[in-house]
């Protein structure tokens, strides 16, 4: 069993952040499909979860990456357990306005549906792709706050993973389904942070 600050940080974080996603994903009122996604999208899919969950858990749970663990002097400890939390926060937050702002234009797979419209307020006015941005960060708190090199950054890994395969289908079908005013919006954003 778990007993270091971080770790418990680190579970409140996923089941926090666990949390906003399922309330995100029943208000926006999406039905799952058995379609829903490709076999490459699904093994990528598969990836994500087991970096995202089952190998933390393992890690917290059980005796089995312990071969993995690190350790760092205690400053660095602590200024990685305040950046983690602090990040896995933002995470959470950025999360959570995603889903707030996308409402029923949410889709965990990449389509549209015809009710669908562009969303470009919110904090979609300042990033394209916020609810990656939450993921991404989640994975470099998760690699903060886990000290093992294999769960820590299981999850960064499988979100880049996932990224690099679903980002650009993602935009083609966004500019084909809106054209010039996705288009448009693309030059005033940037993907992940804000365009200054």
């Amino acid at each position: 069993m778990f007993s270091q600050p971080a770790e418990i940080i680190y579970l409140s974080g996923v089941i926090l952040g666990s949390i906003v996603r399922s309330i995100g994903v029943k208000l926006s009122g999406v039905q799952r499909h058995k379609d829903m996604f490709s076999t490459t999208e699904s093994l990528i899919l598969l990836l994500t979860f087991l970096g995202m969950f089952l190998l933390p858990l393992l890690y917290l749970f059980s005796p089995w990456l312990d071969f993995a663990d690190y350790t760092v002097p205690h400053s660095v400890l602590i200024f990685m357990n305040l950046t983690g939390a602090s990040l896995f926060l933002l995470a959470i937050w950025l999360l959570w306005r995603s889903h707030a702002d996308l409402k029923s234009n949410f889709s965990p797979a990449v389509e549209i549906h015809p009710e669908h419209q562009l969303v470009t307020g919110g904090i979609y006015r300042w990033m394209r792709h916020p609810m990656y941005c939450a993921h991404i960060l989640w994975g470099v708190a998760q690699a903060l706050l886990l000290h093992n090199w294999i769960a820590g950054l299981s999850m960064l890994l499988s979100q880049i993973l996932l990224l690099v395969y679903r980002i650009p289908r993602e935009e083609r079908i966004l500019a084909e389904k809106f054209g010039a005013a996705y288009l448009n919006y693309t030059t005033r954003t940037w993907r992940f942070f804000p365009k200054i």
